[in-house]
């Protein structure tokens, strides 16, 4: 099999379709080790951690292919927000990557932006792995489904919100494969959690991280809570200002960048992570990686995250958006140590059983083999 992996952000960019890649790709060269790819990405000043480690895999059989777009590269976290720019970033590396696959040959491509399906050669099988929804339907994503030959689903509710947004890609050739993330610990290390909260995403509108500040300042007793926000994104210096608002300076910690071993540590550490997201998402691979460190979980009830997030199981769910429901779930957990710790177990035995990356892989690599076959 001799694919190409297409993705002009992963050789900067830190976010959750970065982390699926990569991911996926570790796991596709330990899974058939005479599997062909080649990974197209940007070429970069600024390389992210994902990159640096991948290019550590190159061989015969694993090659990167980098395309100068300097000129158009996303460079803050403003432009890093806007849709705009990432379809002009996907139109310039579509066209610098003509000539490449016009001199090579591929068994399909594999993208992961609806916007690169516009120059992939038309004599190319294009598989398009979609990971969540867009806010609004628009010709440019009804044209590049039509293109794609193959999709990939991350979740149900992602499918199912396509399919209804865009009534074509019923017909297509489709298939929900969820993400996984990695099994580290076979059982739980026994570690005190001195940290009661932990968000983990970028700091966009959409994951909800305003709400859980709100939330933060209307429980019992918020100046005693030790609460962690790792990521960075547009809406840092908002999210620090209403901090300061409520004068929870030293209860809520802004953290941007940990290492994977620092954020592993972090997760095993903390009580409760709580993921507010209440639009446009897939699975979100941070709640994954919590629930395999035994986190009590608390999550929004929206998109795909009730896919893995039986309520009352191995996690709580709130209404989207509702700060009351929010700060009343995160109460009820601080205050009842054996369901918290029900919680975390039972998140992370569900982990175990299906959620491995590793496993997701293996779903994916059967379906790219029915690809290759047809």
């Amino acid at each position: 099999m001799k694919i190409a992996v297409h993705n002009a952000q992963f050789s900067y960019h830190l976010g959750g379709t970065e982390r699926a890649i990569y991911t996926q790709l570790k796991n596709l060269l330990q899974i058939d080790k005479e599997m062909d790819i080649t990974l197209l990405t940007s070429k970069t000043r600024k390389e992210s951690v994902f990159f640096k480690e991948i290019k550590e895999l190159q061989s015969k059989k694993f090659r990167i292919k980098l395309f100068d777009i300097s000129d158009i590269e996303i460079k803050t976290k403003e432009e890093s927000n806007s849709p705009t720019k990432w379809h002009l970033e996907s139109v310039r590396f579509g066209l610098k990557t003509a000539k490449f696959y016009k001199e090579n040959n591929f068994d399909f491509v594999v993208a992961h932006f609806s916007t690169d399906l516009m120059f992939i050669p038309k004599n190319y099988k294009v598989v398009l792995t979609i990971h969540g929804t867009p806010s609004i339907s628009s010709y440019i994503d009804e044209n590049c489904f039509e293109r794609a030959n193959y999709l990939i689903f991350t979740t149900k509710d992602v499918r199912d919100k396509i399919h209804q947004m865009y009534p074509g890609t019923i017909n297509k050739n489709g298939r929900v494969i969820y993400l996984g993330t990695k099994i580290i610990f076979d059982t739980l290390p026994v570690l005190e959690r001195e940290n009661d909260l932990l968000f983990v995403g970028r700091l966009i509108k959409i994951k909800g991280v305003k709400i859980l500040i709100s939330a933060i300042n209307k429980l019992l007793f918020p100046n005693k809570i030790k609460a962690c926000i790792v990521g960075v994104g547009p809406e840092e210096d908002n999210l620090k200002e209403l901090v300061k608002k409520y004068g929870l300076e030293r209860s809520i910690h802004f953290i941007p960048y940990l290492s994977d071993k620092e954020l592993s540590q972090l997760y095993l550490t903390s009580k409760i992570a709580v993921f507010p997201s209440y639009k446009k998402e897939g699975i979100l691979l941070s709640m994954l990686e919590a629930a395999a460190h035994g986190c009590g979980l608390i999550v929004s009830n929206c998109c795909g995250m009730p896919e893995f997030i039986e309520d009352n199981k191995n996690g709580l769910l709130f209404e989207p958006q509702n700060i009351e429901d929010l700060s009343n779930k995160i109460n009820l957990l601080m205050g009842n140590q054996d369901k918290l710790d029900e919680l975390g177990r039972n998140a992370f035995k569900k982990i175990k059983d299906y959620w491995s990356d590793l496993e997701r892989a293996k779903e994916l690599y059967q379906y790219y083999l029915e690809i290759q076959n047809e």
